[in-house]
């Protein structure tokens, strides 16, 4: 087995977090390495959500349980090609990230058990996004779908994130 390391220099330039309203839906179908088949919704009642921009333009989104569940997490990374500003659009033939051709948008979506693709297809549709002042997400409304490949099911999802909306307390 050959271990492969990668070294990531990316630095957040802005997130935000834990008071934002949220409904993110994931579903793996039957066979699915990563989902297991499983379909879960969290919302800003049931889960924290964390979203991060990167100098290099591209955005990672993780979903935690809240205190006091059982440990469960995820993690969504997008990336545009040429580490341009993700926009609205659909973005197709994407590769993992971070081992995407510079041209080439990217992708990968695991939990926290570890699993993920180590090569992958899929494609992500961003319907909408909105950045602040200081390059933070303010808004994301978004669809992806991975396959792993040597696995013939895929994990898909959807993602509406509004930072500008508290949820009710």
């Amino acid at each position: 087995m050959k271990l492969h390391f990668y070294p990531l220099f990316l630095l957040a330039i802005a997130s935000a977090t834990l008071h934002a309203e949220f409904l993110v839906e994931i579903t793996s179908a039957s066979g699915d390495f990563s989902g297991r088949g499983k379909r879960y919704v969290y919302t800003s009642e049931t889960a924290v959500i964390e979203v991060f921009r990167y100098l290099d333009n591209s955005i990672t989104v993780t979903i935690d349980d809240l205190p006091g569940q059982t440990p469960n997490w995820w993690t969504l990374d997008i990336a545009a090609p040429n580490e341009s500003e993700i926009k609205s659009g659909f973005y197709e033939n994407v590769g993992r990230i971070p081992l995407q051709g510079r041209a080439q948008p990217g992708l990968l979506f695991s939990d926290s058990s570890g699993r993920y693709c180590s090569d992958l297809s899929g494609w992500f549709e961003v319907y909408s996004v909105t950045y602040d002042e200081a390059g933070g997400i303010e808004f994301l409304d978004m669809a992806f779908e991975q396959h792993c490949v040597g696995y013939s099911a895929s994990h898909h999802g959807k993602i509406s994130f509004d930072a500008t909306r508290r949820p009710e307390e």
